[in-house]
């Protein structure tokens, strides 16, 4: 099966990451820069661009729900790339404000987002 036959294929891609403020960062990938995340940030397969989103909750039970490309927009140095540790910029929340939802609201998130397709 090929993520290019979109007929016979069906499925929906979500990652969720955990900020804590001890550890003052949100990881993409491996600390040398490698991984599904990386490779998928990277490449931009155009299946996975459509049918993927991230789920970004903080220690407030607030969280964002964000694209491929709304992460891309937030790596720290701007960039993703291979070879280094690639983190969420630390202000993530606070540049996406107005994107933020209550952690409970969540699957009802997903649910409408899964349904426009």
């Amino acid at each position: 099966m090929s993520f290019k036959d979109e007929e016979s294929f069906r499925g929906w891609l979500i990652e969720v990451k955990y900020y804590r403020k001890s550890h003052g960062r949100i990881g993409i990938g491996t600390s040398n820069g490698e991984g599904f995340q990386t490779e998928i940030l990277m490449k931009k397969p155009a299946y996975i661009e459509k049918h993927m989103m991230w789920v970004l909750a903080n220690e407030n039970d607030k969280c964002l729900f964000l694209s491929n490309d709304d992460i891309r927009k937030n790596c720290a140095g701007g960039k993703i790339e291979l070879g280094k540790q690639n983190n969420l910029s630390n202000n993530v929340f606070n540049k996406n404000e107005s994107k933020l939802i209550d952690i409970r609201n969540i699957p009802t998130k997903i649910k409408d987002w899964i349904m426009k397709f």
